[in-house]
């Protein structure tokens, strides 16, 4: 008994050649893990900090970012990554400047 196998039609849709076409590009970030903020009281009192000093001047660091990070690493014992997150969410809040590269202007 032999069975014959259905033939596949063969459309000339399928033998088109050319450039695939993409869509638009999609450059949005997705964050996957929703982290708690602030997660601990220093935290907390270091976001306090930089949205006070934001605020006060939102056109102009008075500082570079290195001497804040210092001073809130040992005023409020944060990690590096504590005063990463509380930088960018005081900025994102207060719209100031700060997050500019290269020299202060005088």
């Amino acid at each position: 008994m032999t069975s014959k196998k259905p033939s596949i039609p063969l459309s000339a849709v399928s033998l088109e050649t050319g450039t695939p076409e993409f869509g638009p590009s999609d450059l949005t970030e997705f964050r996957t893990r929703i982290r708690p903020f602030p997660k601990d009281v220093g935290e907390r009192d270091c976001y306090q900090y930089l949205l006070e000093q934001m605020r006060a001047t939102p056109d102009r660091a008075p500082g570079p970012k290195v001497d804040f990070e210092n001073s809130c690493r040992r005023q409020f014992r944060v990690t590096v990554d504590s005063f990463q997150y509380c930088w960018r969410e005081a900025i994102e809040l207060t719209g100031a400047c700060w997050d500019q590269p290269g020299r202060r202007s005088k």
